[in-house]
Parts: structure tokens; C-alpha cells; sequence
């Protein structure tokens, strides 16, 4: 039986998905584990702060920003079976990684302190040089994690979507393992010493798989391939669209570190939570689809590509909004059942589940981003995400700068939520308008059909919630779990069944897809 592309696409959405969710419960542990060691402390602070600088340049340099670059190129080669061609570009970039981050290793290690201390400059000199030192253990993972992230989007290219997919999850092993086991010894560093070895475990897992493809690698670079020329003209508005991008986090350190101890801590566990939805849905869905709309824009075939487009913003909205609308309903026993315990404590649960009600409306914006940055990187426009990603960028300093001194951290989570919905929208009007890419209305009348639905669980498990809340003691934890178990599965039924009684499109398309490929 033929395989349509539609197929090809929830089945890798599918395997991206499994893998997905197996890495966010892992992520989930880490930081449970995490939470219990060292709570919402100095120590998870000064961790959190070494871990910035070589995320932010493994991410610019070898992950979104080369990856969406490199895809539509390399895509273009396999489609004519071209695999000398192939090569030559897999391997140019592949060698130029290897010296660029070998050089900023180097570099970042030798000026810890003067990067580091222009991160956090609310740091106390103790903790700058706590997190100086962690910072010399991490910083070499840096070469193994970015060649990790581009062999990730070569065999994404090549549509092998499981082993990249399951990468962030050794790390999460690696470092769950090494603070439960080296804690006692080496005390914060432990996380640092997690973090590296998942790193290589991420590069080494990959190359068997990328030796299997039909394209070769050598050590020669073709700095003048035509391949190459296409790329660097696609990387580098990329590249400063992910600096910008990924400088919001940055900001968000430098701005917490002036604040009361432990506030970057709950903004990092905050995150963590807001960001499943994104994770697990908007990411997903955008890796997922994103060879397969190169290749609809390579063939001339437009009006897939607007179905494609259309319907994944349908289907992010979907799952996203009501995700997200439950978290906030129920923010407080969420944190509370999966952080709090040890050094974990009643006030960091407060804490954290106040900056994520400010988290989450960018939870939803970001999802829908994601896909509508895909699209304009099939579209060969990396110049609108750019100028997307320098609004919300100075929205956030502006903002953050302003509602920190009021709201304290919260301001600053509800700043970033601010910078990342004004970016969706201007991606989103854009796409409607200028590109002509997008069926407004309908996607509009699926958002408002799928918000008043989700409305419509919600309330009542939220009374259901309480009402149990008054018969248990809610001290203990199993009750805790209970309680919310209850309403979460309430508010879920009740949503599926108003989705098959209203006949809304998206839910139906939704259901039938997971079950006809996990029961096959």
C-alpha cells in the first residue's frame, strides 16, 4: 500500500512525539531530582548560569539556525540522488563545526569569569566563582552537543526521525544519574559532570546511523560548493535571528541575578513546566513537517503547502491551549506534586507556580512559531523571522527591565510571554498577507471553537478539584496526586466527548491518526 505524504508526516510527527514525551519525563525527573538536591538555592542559581553560555552558542551555531539552513539544501541533493554532491556539503559544514566550536571552547574557558560575571552581574563574588568552576567542566560538552545537534538534523533530512529524537534524553539520564549517585561527593559539579558525559553520548549515539547513509564524509572542505554559498546566504540572517532569539534567556539571568536568591532557580523550573507543550507539540510537529514542506516548495506544489501549514496550526492549537489552560488552572498542586520535596519547599512551590501563570501564554505563541518559522525557512525567507525575533527582543528588555522592579521575577516571565506573542503575531500576519499562505478564517474559527471547548472542561473539573480537596488530607502527597489525577482525567473526557459531539475537524483528525498508527 502507497504511503501518502500526509502519512509520512504523522508518522514522523508520531516517532518525534514518543520520543519527545519519553525525553520530558526524563527532563521531569532531572529536574525533580534537581529541585530535592538543591532547591530553589544560590547553588541552582550559579549551575544555571554556566549552563547559559555554552547553550547559547551550541544552539546558535549548530542547532535551529544551521539545521533549518543546512536542511533545504542537503533535501534538494537527496531528491536528485545526487549523494556525491551531498557529501561534499555534509562534510564541509560537518569539519568548519569541528574548528568553530573547538575555538569558542577554548576561548569561553579562558574568559569564564569575565562571561559569566557579564551574565550574572547581581552575583555575589561567592557565587561567580561558584559558577566559574562549574563552568570549566561544562564547557567542553559544547563540541560534542553542537556536532550532536547538526548529525541530528542530517538524518532528520534524511528522514531518520527516532535516534535525534531520543538524544535529549540521554542527557537527561547522564545527568539524573550523576546527581543521584555523585551528589554526596562532588555536591553541585555532579550536574556539570551529567551534563558532559550525555553530551558525548549524544555525538557518539549518532554515528553509526549517519555512517549508514549513502552520502560520504572526507576531510576536505568545499568552501566554494554552490551548496555552501546557499547555505551561509540562508545561515546567516539565521544565525542572528537565533542570537536574538536565544539572547531573551540571557537577559532574563542578567535581570534575575539582581533579584532575591533562588528567583533564576523558580524561573528555570517554571520554564521547564511551560515548556512541555511547546516540546512536545510545537517542536514535534514543526521537525516533523518540515523536510516534507521543503520538498513540497522544491516541486512548485503550493497549495499542499498551504493545507500543510494550515493544518498544523490547527492541530498546535489544539493540543497546546487547552494543555496550557489547565496548568494555569491548576498551577499551584502541579508544581507542588512533581518539585516539592527536600530542598524543594513550600515557599520555592510559590515561587515557581507564580512565574509559570506568567509563562504560559508564550507557551502558546511559541508552539505556533515554531511552525510558521519552518515555513518561511521553506520558503528560503529567513529576513521576516529576524525582524520578528528583534521586536520581541526589545519588548523583553524593555519590559522585562520595567515589570522586574514590580512584579520580580513574575514581571520577568510575564515580559518574555509578552516578546513571544507580539513575535507570533507578526510571523503569523505576515504569512496571511504578505506570503498569502493561510486560510485566516478557518484558523480562527478552529481557535474560538477549540478555547470555548476547553473552557467548558475546565470549570467543572476545577469545582470537581476542590470538592475532593475538602474530604482528603491534603498534606499527604498520594492525596494530592489523587485530586488532581481525578479532575485532570474529568476535564479530559469531558473535552473529548464535546470534540465528538460539536464534530470539531481537528480533534476527530487527531484522535484517528494516533490511533491508526499506534495500533498498526
Amino acid at each position: 500500500m502507497k504511503i501518502s505524504p500526509s502519512d509520512s508526516i504523522a508518522k514522523a510527527a508520531i516517532i518525534v512525539a514518543s520520543a519527545a514525551i519519553l525525553s520530558k519525563v526524563l527532563g521531569f525527573v532531572r529536574d525533580v531530582v534537581i529541585a530535592s538536591k538543591f532547591g530553589t538555592s544560590i547553588k541552582t542559581d550559579a549551575f544555571l548560569v554556566a549552563l547559559a553560555f555554552p547553550e547559547f552558542f551550541t544552539d546558535v551555531l549548530a542547532g535551529g539556525a544551521l539545521t533549518s539552513a543546512f536542511i533545504p539544501v542537503f533535501a534538494y541533493y537527496l531528491a536528485k540522488n545526487d549523494y556525491e554532491e551531498a557529501g561534499k556539503v555534509f562534510s564541509t559544514i560537518f569539519n568548519l563545526l569541528i574548528f568553530s566550536l573547538s575555538v569558542i571552547v577554548v576561548l569561553g574557558m579562558l574568559n569564564a569569569e569575565r562571561v559569566l560575571g557579564f551574565i550574572a552581574p547581581g552575583f555575589s563574588a561567592e557565587s561567580l566563582n561558584l559558577a566559574v568552576k562549574i563552568s570549566y567542566i561544562i564547557f567542553p560538552a559544547m563540541l560534542f552537543m553542537g556536532l550532536a545537534s547538526y548529525l541530528g538534523g542530517v538524518l532528520n533530512a534524511t528522514k531518520h526521525f527516532l535516534l535525534p529524537s531520543l538524544n535529549p534524553a540521554l542527557l537527561n539520564i547522564s545527568i539524573i544519574l550523576s546527581a543521584v549517585y555523585f551528589t554526596a561527593k562532588w555536591d553541585i559539579r555532579s550536574l556539570a559532570i551529567g551534563f558532559i558525559a550525555g553530551g558525548i553520548l549524544q555525538f557518539l549515539i549518532l554515528i553509526p546511523p549517519t555512517l549508514k547513509r549513502k552520502f560520504k564524509y572526507t576531510f576536505t572542505l568545499f568552501i566554494n560548493h554552490k551548496g555552501i554559498k546557499k547555505i551561509k546566504t540562508m545561515w546567516i540572517p539565521l544565525l542572528i535571528t537565533l542570537c536574538f532569539s536565544n539572547a531573551v534567556s540571557l537577559i532574563v539571568k542578567m535581570f534575575a541575578s539582581t533579584l532575591p536568591e533562588g528567583r533564576i532557580a523558580a524561573l528555570h523550573f517554571a520554564y521547564r513546566l511551560k515548556h512541555l507543550p511547546i516540546v512536545i507539540f510545537g517542536v514535534t510537529l514543526a521537525t516533523a513537517i518540515f523536510p516534507y514542506i521543503s520538498w513540497q516548495v522544491a516541486q512548485g506544489d503550493m497549495d499542499k503547502f498551504k493545507s500543510s501549514i494550515t493544518r498544523a496550526f490547527k492541530m498546535i492549537f489544539f493540543v497546546t491551549f487547552p494543555l496550557c489552560l489547565g496548568m494555569a488552572v491548576f498551577k499551584v498542586p502541579v508544581v507542588r506534586i512533581i518539585f516539592e520535596r527536600g530542598s524543594f519547599t513550600g515557599a520555592s512551590t510559590l515561587l515557581t507556580a507564580s512565574a509559570l501563570l506568567c509563562y504560559l501564554p508564550g507557551a502558546i505563541a511559541v508552539s505556533l512559531s515554531y511552525v510558521a518559522i519552518r515555513a518561511y525557512y521553506a520558503l528560503k525567507d529567513p529576513i521576516t523571522p529576524l525582524k520578528a525575533t528583534v521586536l520581541g527582543l526589545i519588548v523583553m528588555i524593555i519590559f522585562g527591565g520595567f515589570l522586574k522592579n514590580f512584579y520580580s521575577h513574575n514581571g520577568l516571565a510575564l515580559a518574555q510571554s509578552l516578546a513571544e506573542i507580539l513575535i507570533f503575531l507578526f510571523l503569523f500576519l505576515f504569512l496571511v498577507y504578505e506570503k498569502k499562505i493561510l486560510d485566516l478564517y478557518s484558523f480562527i474559527i478552529s481557535c474560538l471553537r477549540i478555547s470555548f471547548i476547553s473552557l467548558m472542561a475546565i470549570i467543572p473539573a476545577k469545582f470537581l478539584f476542590n470538592f475532593i480537596k475538602g474530604f482528603l488530607n491534603y498534606d499527604l502527597i498520594h492525596y494530592q496526586i489523587i485530586t488532581l489525577g481525578t479532575a485532570v482525567v474529568f476535564s479530559a473526557g469531558l473535552f473529548v466527548f464535546m470534540i465528538f459531539v460539536l464534530n470539531v475537524e481537528e480533534g476527530k483528525y487527531f484522535v484517528k491518526t494516533v490511533r491508526e498508527k499506534l495500533i498498526k
